[in-house]
């Protein structure tokens, strides 16, 4: 008996200190993982992944800020402030949607620890599909107004060992045309797409779905892009300078440019909050215009709300714009 207490006693004395965690003094964090692997995860499925962080320390934790290095992976709300010996969390949602094969992917987390400022989290996984789309995803490239309908084509083909079957499209709109045919029964379809005038302008990215009888696959998204030129465009969008540009007379310049073949012209300029000179220059007859300015910079500051305000007369009426001015302070 009397031998069994001192094993006991003897492990005590040193088993225990070893399981327990020693407080260190000030600021101090130990995450559980700063690298998660989600093993293999379906294509489309969104995988939740919780990092846990303790204070080890004697002073208040705090998670300043949580950063997402992808818009792919989603930050939900995280414990911002960990009181010491107490665990927290960082909780984040990676959507696995147009991935395949090996993923890594970080997560930076921003702390009021000393030496610990910013920390990288990892997320490593591998993401199984079962559909490959060739291509990936439909792009036409840069259309004209003038242009005649334009039509490519999707391969799809499933490798579930399940025959894949479908039931229809789904295209919501009213200047696409699709159907498809099949390759090959349950396994390989085509998908034929089209794109009819009148274009709608800028970048336009749209998603047809090819609807199956599968329910944990009712629908394959199929990415068709295009790009056309805005009927009028203004660049730049906003104006920025340095606070150690503010010199007397600073320049800059706007320019106005129709796409449509319809005449244009400048009905007003002017500036908000600045003392704003401005120049008109007609490039193009009713086509092409630039705008010189010349900023008087004794009242500008960077608290100040500075905008030009643009009207354009145009064969629809007048279109206006605000072109802020953007005073950046000096690194």
């Amino acid at each position: 008996m009397k031998y069994f207490l001192t094993i006991m006693v003897f492990l005590f004395i040193f088993f225990v200190p070893a399981c327990s965690e020693q407080q260190v003094e000030g600021f101090a964090l130990r995450f559980e993982k700063e690298k998660i692997d989600f093993g293999d995860k379906e294509e489309g499925i969104k995988v939740n992944i919780s990092y846990k962080v303790k204070n080890i320390g004697t002073e208040v934790l705090k998670i300043l800020d949580v950063r997402p290095t992808c818009g792919c992976t989603v930050l939900d709300d995280w414990d911002h402030e960990i009181q010491p010996g107490q665990w927290g969390e960082i909780p984040v949602t990676f959507d696995t949607t147009h991935y395949a094969g090996d993923i890594y992917k970080t997560v930076n987390v921003d702390t009021n620890v000393p030496g610990k400022e910013t920390i990288i989290l990892t997320i490593e996984g591998h993401v199984v599909t079962y559909i490959e789309l060739s291509p990936p995803s439909l792009w036409f490239g840069q259309v004209n107004r003038d242009d005649p309908a334009k039509a490519g084509s999707i391969i799809v083909k499933s490798t579930y060992k399940e025959p894949l079957n479908v039931t229809g499209i789904e295209n919501n709109y009213d200047n696409v045309t699709s159907n498809y045919r099949v390759i090959e029964e349950g396994k390989i379809f085509e998908v034929n797409i089209s794109i009819q005038p009148p274009f709608a302008s800028g970048h336009q990215n749209l998603k047809i779905n090819l609807l199956t009888d599968r329910k944990d696959k009712p629908s394959i998204s199929l990415p068709v892009a295009y790009y056309m030129q805005p009927d009028l465009e203004v660049v730049p969008l906003y104006i920025q300078i340095s606070e150690n540009q503010l010199t007397p007379g600073v320049d800059r310049n706007i320019t106005i440019k129709d796409n449509s073949g319809k005449a244009i012209s400048i009905k007003s300029v002017k500036s908000l909050g600045a003392n704003i000179k401005f120049t008109i220059e007609e490039r193009a007859p009713g086509s092409l215009y630039q705008v010189f300015m010349k900023l008087d910079t004794s009242n500008v500051s960077i608290d100040v709300d500075t905008k030009i305000l643009l009207e354009v007369n145009t064969a629809n009426g007048v279109e206006n714009f605000e072109i802020p001015i953007l005073i950046m302070p000096s690194n």
